[in-house]
């Protein structure tokens, strides 16, 4: 799943945050372990993560250069109400 976001998405942060929470609760059905990686010269998307709940994991070489990202992860435990269907 991808997200592509702009300053417009950042005016209606609690409007897309209604809709992504659900989507997150669906893949953490199937997935408990969530990874997002973001290009370190992007704080919006840093604090974007921070709020739906990823935690900072460290920074990563990713794509064909091995520019740094930061890696972020979501966990759900199997006894987390969330995760049961």
């Amino acid at each position: 799943m991808w997200l592509i976001a702009t300053t417009l998405a950042h005016d209606r942060v609690f409007a897309l945050h209604r809709v992504i929470n659900p989507e997150l609760g669906k893949l953490h059905d199937r997935y408990p372990k969530l990874v997002a990686v973001s290009d370190c010269r992007n704080p919006v998307h840093h604090k974007w993560l921070d709020w739906l709940g990823f935690a900072f994991e460290g920074i990563v070489p990713f794509g064909p250069w091995g520019l740094p990202f930061k890696q972020y992860t979501r966990m759900v435990s199997c006894a987390d109400p969330q995760s049961a269907s």
